[in-house]
């Protein structure tokens, strides 16, 4: 969580761990001041939390009457214990709920519901990668991306569009991105090497973003070409994968794995260097303090 008014004291006293102390104290405190200045968010949120636990409860029971009641009481338990963290964080960013001009908003919007479901959808993803059911995790695959592409459309569409939901739409794409890769190495689908650059890239996302946050200022993270072109390719290696791994059909899977995962593998090789090229020139142009372009590609820095 970051507030960058007090963001501006931490960075003049040197970041000592008492000031990070007074700062985490000031961040909470500040984020308690605005859920009880804005509690039409708030309700929103706890509404949203709630719908996705009945949610959570339904799909348990089909499951159980469907497929495997020991199945179906492991899906709940995971996914019933991650919505607390995610509501919880949820709330602390209340202030962002407002519109794009900064007036603030009494709900979080449709767009912004689908968003956290797809982090909710985490869990399940993992226990049936798990415990190979391979068809039901692609299905829950193909759910989130449907869900991506919907809650962009609806924002659009319904001009629903908010501060909260431009800066979670992108972290949930990056952790799911993660997650999946996650889900795919315990299950067996692909090996290690996928799985460490996948993690590689994304600590690199979140910490270098969070330090350049914490250093310099407000960090913006804005698509390009090249971004949305690998991770259109990536979506598509790996529901290759899962698909592959669900239906093998007429023995395709052996032979179009391995290129797949080697794909996977150039794939993300590719994308750790093209994002650490732009975190180190952005870092170096920031320490310059260089008064003009000080935008390199998809982060941009400033108010």
């Amino acid at each position: 969580m970051f507030v960058e008014h007090h963001l501006v004291d931490l960075r003049a006293s040197g970041y000592t761990p008492l000031a990070w102390v007074r700062y985490v104290r000031r961040a909470l405190a500040f984020a308690r001041e605005r859920a009880l200045a804005n509690p039409g968010a708030v309700r929103s949120i706890l509404l949203v939390g709630l719908a996705m636990f009945f949610a959570t409860v339904f799909l348990a029971v089909l499951l159980a009457l469907t497929v495997d009641p020991g199945l179906a009481r492991r899906v709940f338990v995971w996914t019933a214990a991650g919505l607390f963290p995610m509501i919880g964080l949820t709330l602390l960013h209340v202030d962002l709920v407002r519109a794009p001009d900064g007036t603030p908003l009494d709900a979080i919007g449709w767009p912004t519901a689908i968003t956290l479901t797809r982090v909710a959808l985490v869990p399940a993803f993992l226990v049936f990668m798990v415990e190979h059911h391979e068809k039901l995790a692609l299905f829950v695959f193909v759910v989130a991306i449907f869900s991506d592409v919907l809650d962009g459309w609806i924002a659009r569409r319904y001009r629903q569009e908010t501060r909260f939901g431009a800066i979670l739409d992108p972290l949930v794409d990056i952790l799911c991105n993660f997650w999946l890769f996650v889900g795919m190495w315990l299950g067996g689908l692909v090996p290690i090497v996928p799985f460490v650059l996948a993690g590689t890239r994304t600590a690199m996302m979140l910490v270098g973003g969070s330090y350049l946050y914490v250093m310099y200022g407000p960090v913006r993270v804005h698509s390009t070409i090249p971004g949305k072109t690998t991770g259109l390719i990536l979506t598509a290696l790996v529901g290759a994968r899962l698909t592959l791994a669900a239906y093998d059909l007429e023995g395709a899977a052996h032979r179009l794995v391995p290129l797949i995962t080697d794909a996977l593998v150039v794939l993300l090789a590719f994308t750790l260097l093209y994002g650490y090229t732009i975190g180190w020139l952005n870092w170096r142009r920031l320490r310059r303090r260089e008064p003009h372009d000080k935008i390199v590609r998809d982060v941009r820095f400033g108010a």
